[in-house]
């Protein structure tokens, strides 16, 4: 069985008004944005993705990650991550890989 990527590539994301104003079709998992800008990660841009639990976002710039519970796959390499912000909402988290190298 052969896998179906979705893939975005120049995505650019670098304010609150350009998250709030994105839309996005046909996504399903797993999904990778291959280019682009994304400085925050952020809830509100989680929500523009509801269905996804693999999720690779790799050298976009970010700078701050919000993680929510129903992923079970997240790659975030080659970003400038300084801050990770986990869902207050949730318990319990159901993340079988992680991928994320945070340097300072």
């Amino acid at each position: 069985m052969a896998l179906h990527l979705a893939a975005l590539k120049e995505v650019v994301l670098t304010s609150e008004h350009a998250v709030q104003t994105a839309t996005f079709r046909d996504i399903r998992d797993p999904l990778v944005i291959e280019s682009g800008t994304i400085p925050k990660f952020s809830q509100e841009l989680y929500k523009k993705l509801p269905t996804v639990s693999d999720l690779t976002i790799d050298r976009l710039g970010i700078v701050q990650l919000f993680v929510r519970p129903s992923l079970l796959h997240l790659s975030a390499v080659g970003n400038a991550i300084e801050n990770v912000v986990l869902d207050s909402e949730a318990s319990v988290f159901s993340m079988l890989t992680l991928i994320c190298r945070i340097t300072s």
